[in-house]
């Protein structure tokens, strides 16, 4: 049994190491590519209504801003419920790590005073 659990502090670390990867890489992209996705939402709408008043000429604005790259990020409500899930998950896989290493600690710390 105290083999395995020697075990439970190095899986717990490489845990919370794949959490927080998770955030700063994939959730901080994705998040950013979201953002970006509703100011370009915005950004069309105020676009819209100042064509509407005469004070933009919004097919100068449709050149400028088309293409795939703005098409991506016209889904950014679906990116935010994508999002939410992950990090749900990431939250779980930190819990998991944390509590590996606090069970590692402790049997550690009952072996050494026994």
């Amino acid at each position: 049994m105290l083999n395995r659990i020697r075990y439970f502090e190095p899986v717990g670390l490489f845990l919370i190491l794949v959490a927080v990867g998770w955030e700063v890489f994939i959730e901080g992209t994705v998040s950013g590519a979201a953002i970006r996705g509703e100011f370009y939402g915005v950004k069309e709408q105020l676009y819209l209504i100042w064509s509407s008043l005469g004070a933009v000429d919004v097919v100068e604005f449709r050149a400028e801003n088309s293409g795939p790259f703005f098409d991506a990020y016209r889904s950014a409500e679906n990116i935010h419920e994508d999002l939410a899930w992950a990090t749900n998950v990431r939250f779980a896989i930190f819990a998991i790590g944390s509590l590996l290493i606090v069970v590692a600690k402790i049997v550690e710390i009952e072996t050494h005073d026994a």
